[in-house]
């Protein structure tokens, strides 16, 4: 079973840690997931609780374990444990029960759900309540669990459990036998591929650090999805913190206000985001009609933001007006937000980057990145120098920031991209990059960073400019197109002269 880890509060708790290395080691060869701290459940007006341990497998369905350190068996104390495990076990059922997917019948699931309790300071078992006191009777209880269901069903179960499904559930499409092989039961087969996250889209997005993370993926590798939920996710759990959601394109104002609304809505039961003081959703310049991030921050820190006209005088005008705040501030700004979270991190110059570290609490910041966005400039982004400058040579050192929190991830790499399927990926890079050219446009500095997007180097050392013979991992590309319809996503025209290239 593989374990993920969705808090990094698991450094002081160990007796759960004792209870999932213990699990983890005796059902080692049984397919399935551990979830520390996983879901976050929001009742109406109520504190956010959060089951400590979710198991989950087709042997097993879905085993939720709710942990309490109560030191003496009160009945005022246990009455309350009993209610939060109720709450909690309501919740999953009723989640899970709103899936079609998942409905055996108007009353019952596909897949079984079994809360427990764990009192590991108590001395007695209350096996009538599902109450245990100790590890191993946990184990002996999770072994007369006699449960049968398909890996389809358990992704399914998490996917209601983790809220994507709020947002990229496939629209319904009625398609007939006379359907079979057109473009729209294509697209079809596409939007159910794409209809849940894989475990590194859900570890990116549910995973609260104290302290920075980067997200590296291909365009199609769901950073946008990704950044929202996270965005909607640190609300509910941190309803009187500020959250920043920047990014470049100003046409995704809207689409990020509505992932995060659906998203937040799904998670707390229909209330809304709190966009006016809470989630702070802004493009990164802003002016006296529109916030921005650099206006906002100049106003908070008593500093006269710098027109665009005169900024354009001095080459990248946003690159200028960035420079200029961290000098006016060294770097040392007013604190205005609890976490900032950056979209499109690679559009923007280090100097917007070190804007927004200065305005941030403990270097909550989670930056969204795609390397190869840009195929002239493919250097793998280091966050030292990316962070560093005249007030802090330092920067920030996501290796040493990693050994704080050895169970979790602060730099994520996003291997599957949804947006093509693995031939039409593979043409555009041979296009894009050159490869077959007499001399190479662009190539990646090494066989790390080749794999890193989800390629796999059969033969040869990029870093040593050998020959090399690269393929696309078929699990980095997961949509899968009938052979014989790939005429539909790739054509090929060869125009004798440029008037008839655009004539075409």
């Amino acid at each position: 079973m593989r374990v993920q880890y969705f808090s990094d509060e698991y450094i002081s708790e160990t007796e759960t840690v004792d209870l999932i290395e213990k699990v983890s080691e005796k059902y080692k060869d049984i397919e399935g997931k551990i979830l520390y701290k996983f879901p976050s459940i929001k009742e109406l007006d109520k504190k956010v609780i959060v089951p400590d341990i979710l198991i989950a497998s087709e042997i097993m369905g879905i085993i939720v374990i709710v942990v309490d350190a109560m030191q003496v068996l009160r009945e005022a104390e246990m009455d309350i444990f009993k209610e939060k495990i109720e709450i909690i076990d309501n919740y999953i059922y009723t989640s899970l029960m709103k899936n079609r997917n998942l409905k055996q019948n108007a009353r019952s699931l596909k897949i079984s759900v079994t809360t427990l309790g764990y009192c590991p300071n108590l001395s007695i078992d209350l096996e009538d309540e599902n109450i245990f006191c100790s590890v191993s009777s946990i184990l002996e209880y999770i072994d007369k669990i006699d449960e049968l269901c398909t890996e389809e069903v358990v992704e399914e179960a998490i996917a209601s459990l983790e809220q994507a499904t709020a947002m990229i559930k496939p629209k319904e499409r009625i398609l007939g036998k006379e359907d079979k092989n057109t473009k729209a039961q294509l697209l079809k087969e596409i939007e159910t591929q794409i209809a849940r996250f894989d475990d590194e889209q859900r570890l990116s997005a549910l995973t609260l650090l104290n302290g920075p993370q980067r997200i590296r993926g291909l365009a199609g590798s769901g950073k946008t999805i990704i950044l929202c939920l996270k965005a909607a996710n640190l609300h509910m759990i941190y309803p009187e913190a500020v959250v920043l959601y920047t990014f470049y394109t100003k046409s995704l104002y809207d689409y990020i206000i509505q992932l995060i609304t659906r998203f937040y809505m799904k998670m707390t039961d229909g209330q809304i985001p709190d966009f006016e003081n809470k989630v702070k959703v802004m493009h990164a310049w802003g002016g006296r009609q529109v916030p921005g991030v650099y206006y906002n921050a100049c106003k908070n820190n008593g500093i006269s933001p710098i027109t665009f006209g005169e900024a354009k005088k001095h080459g990248n005008a946003f690159k200028y007006i960035c420079e200029k705040f961290v000098d006016a501030t060294q770097y040392d700004a007013n604190k205005m937000y609890d976490y900032v979270l950056i979209d499109e991190a690679q559009d923007f110059d280090i100097s917007f980057y070190q804007l927004c570290r200065s305005i941030v609490k403990d270097d909550h910041i989670i930056w969204c990145y795609d390397e190869v966005q840009n195929i002239f400039d493919v250097i793998l982004q280091n966050p030292k120098e990316t962070f560093a400058n005249k007030y802090d040579p330092k920067g920030i050192d996501l290796i040493e920031e990693q050994k704080k929190y050895p169970c979790m991830k602060n730099d994520i790499v996003l291997h599957k991209s949804y947006r093509n399927v693995k031939k039409i990926l593979l043409v555009a890079v041979a296009l894009g990059f050159g490869i077959y050219n007499d001399k190479l446009i662009q190539a990646l500095e090494n066989n790390k960073h080749w794999e890193d997007l989800g390629f796999t180097v059969v033969e040869g050392d990029c870093s040593k400019e050998e020959r090399v013979i690269i393929e696309r991992n078929e699990k980095a590309s997961p949509l899968v197109v009938d052979e014989s319809r790939i005429e539909d996503c790739i054509r090929i025209f060869q125009a004798p002269d440029f008037s008839q290239e655009l004539v075409y």
